[in-house]
């Protein structure tokens, strides 16, 4: 069990930017509908999101780089977020990512996905709304 949560909320960090963010570059099927308006800091950078695989849910080693090559984007992210909200969640993401980082036990990462696992569920939905604000604001 503890494996599988570990595995879902390295999908939950992930799964709101890349909910939307493969959809945004497609082109749409109306000339007519596209905007030309520039776009937001936050949505620019959504769209350069590129999805990384979730890192062996066994090996400590490979979740601490795996957090450590995100944490750049997430800090941007929330530099740049359009509102407090969604702002909140990202800086709780980085502080997330970096303490897998620096964790110094998969039993004690374990224990930390386990016992935050509602609360990064909410907060991936909050972070998922803004998303799709993004993706609207560029059709």
């Amino acid at each position: 069990m503890k494996v599988r949560t570990r595995a879902a909320i390295g999908g939950v960090l992930a799964s709101a930017v890349l909910l939307v963010s493969t959809g945004i570059g497609a082109q749409s099927a109306s000339a007519s509908s596209y905007r030309s308006a520039s776009e937001s800091q936050f949505c620019s950078t959504i769209i350069t999101y590129h999805p990384t695989a979730v890192p062996n849910a066994s090996n400590l080693k490979s979740y601490r780089a795996w957090a450590k090559s995100l944490i750049p984007f997430y800090e941007k992210l929330a530099s740049e977020a359009p509102n407090a909200a969604t702002k909140s969640v990202l800086n709780e993401v980085v502080v997330v990512l970096k303490y897998y980082e620096n964790s110094s036990s998969i039993t004690k990462l374990d224990a930390s996905v386990l016992k935050y696992h509602a609360k990064w569920a909410a907060g991936a939905k909050s972070l998922a709304n803004a998303v799709v604000a993004c993706a609207k604001s560029l059709e």
